[in-house]
């Protein structure tokens, strides 16, 4: 399980708005390790969760839980489904011959295909969980 601890700034209907906090891991601040630095101390981001904790009002602090699963499946959605629709559809337009121009166009359009098709996919809410620090 990762964590990071976070604040809470603002609740929007379901969504938590949460500023998240320097890292004490060393990995985390030399922007190596397992990833959960690179969600930016000092930037908010809303996040959405499907039930809060009824002790959490805003300015709690709290510690955000994810699962490896969800941070393999948000960087599969983000980076694997874009450099798939590049590589596709510019092979295809290689194969059938066509001028390196359209290889090009063929690579622009198929990395945005990935990158909406990452973002739809990506629609259901993550597994995170809040706690109380």
């Amino acid at each position: 399980m990762i964590q990071t601890e976070a604040t809470l700034t603002a609740i929007l209907d379901r969504f938590a708005v949460l500023e998240f906090t320097a890292s004490a891991c060393s990995a985390c601040r030399s922007g190596k390790g397992c990833g959960a630095g690179l969600l930016g101390a000092g930037r908010q981001v809303r996040v959405a969760l499907t039930q809060l904790p009824e002790q959490v009002k805003v300015g709690s602090q709290v510690t955000v839980h994810c699962a490896p699963e969800t941070l393999l499946r948000a960087a599969v959605l983000g980076y694997g489904l874009p450099l798939f629709g590049l590589l596709l559809l510019s092979s295809v337009a290689a194969a059938c011959g066509l001028s390196e121009t359209w290889v090009v166009l063929g690579a622009v359009l198929g990395a945005a295909s990935g990158l909406v098709a990452g973002r739809f996919g990506g629609r259901r809410a993550p597994k995170l969980r809040l706690a109380m620090r």
